[in-house]
C-alpha cells in the first residue's frame, strides 16, 4: 500500500496544532482537565473526527481502518525513523516510553513518509 501523504501531512498538522494534551498509554484518556491523546490518538481523530470516542481507545496501534485511511501497510505497526538514517521505532513507543513531543513526532512522521 502507498502512503496517502495528504492524510499524512493532516495528521502532522493535527500533531502540531496545539488542539490535543499530549498523554500517553493509551490513545485517549479522560482527565479532569479534558481528553489526553497518544499521537496514534491524534491519528484516529483526524480519521474518524467527531465519532471518535474519547473515553474508548486502549489501543497501542492505530486500527486497521485508520491505516488503511492513511495509506499504511496493516503489518507496518506505525514505525517512524528516529532519525534521517537512524533507526525505526514503533510510533507508541517515541510517545510513552520516550516522551517525544508531539512535534518531535511530527517531524519523524514527515522524515519517514517524505513529506
Amino acid at each position: 500500500m502507498k502512503p496517502n501523504k495528504a492524510r499524512l501531512r493532516k495528521w502532522v498538522k493535527a500533531l502540531r496544532s496545539g488542539k490535543f494534551e499530549q498523554g500517553n498509554r493509551q490513545q485517549c484518556t479522560v482527565t479532569s482537565e479534558g481528553p489526553r491523546y497518544c499521537c496514534l490518538g491524534v491519528a484516529e481523530k483526524v480519521f474518524r473526527g467527531e465519532k471518535y470516542l474519547e473515553s474508548f481507545h486502549a489501543m497501542a496501534d492505530m486500527s486497521a481502518e485508520a491505516k488503511k485511511f492513511f495509506g499504511l501497510n496493516e503489518a507496518d505497526n506505525t514505525r517512524l525513523l528516529t532519525k534521517k538514517k537512524g533507526k525505526m521505532q514503533l510510533a507508541w513507543k517515541l510517545n510513552d516510553l520516550n516522551k517525544w513531543s508531539f512535534n518531535r513526532i511530527a517531524n519523524a512522521i514527515e522524515r519517514t513518509f517524505e513529506l
